[in-house]
């Protein structure tokens, strides 16, 4: 038997959660009313940056190297997850 436990932000907070640009270059900015913690890191798993964050972080990109990535945004309604590219 296989259950699929994976935690989703709430409707109208993915709808409000915005990061851009995608791709990346220098700086990415991410955007979700209230508190929220987020956790960088690649394909292969190696983790590239965390941090807590109010209404909007602005994540300067220039340490990681090109390829995609995935950010993960933890709030008091639940977990998503989303790719971006740098190059």
């Amino acid at each position: 038997m296989y259950v699929d436990a994976q935690v989703v932000i709430g409707e109208e907070d993915s709808e409000t959660l915005q990061i851009c640009p995608n791709p990346v270059q220098d700086n990415l900015t991410i955007q979700l009313e209230g508190t929220f913690n987020y956790v960088v890191y690649s394909l292969d798993g190696k983790l590239g940056f965390t941090g807590q964050s109010v209404n909007q972080e602005i994540l300067s990109v220039d340490s990681l190297e090109d390829g995609t990535y995935i950010i993960e945004i933890r709030n008091e309604n639940g977990v998503t997850r989303r790719q971006f590219v740098k190059q």
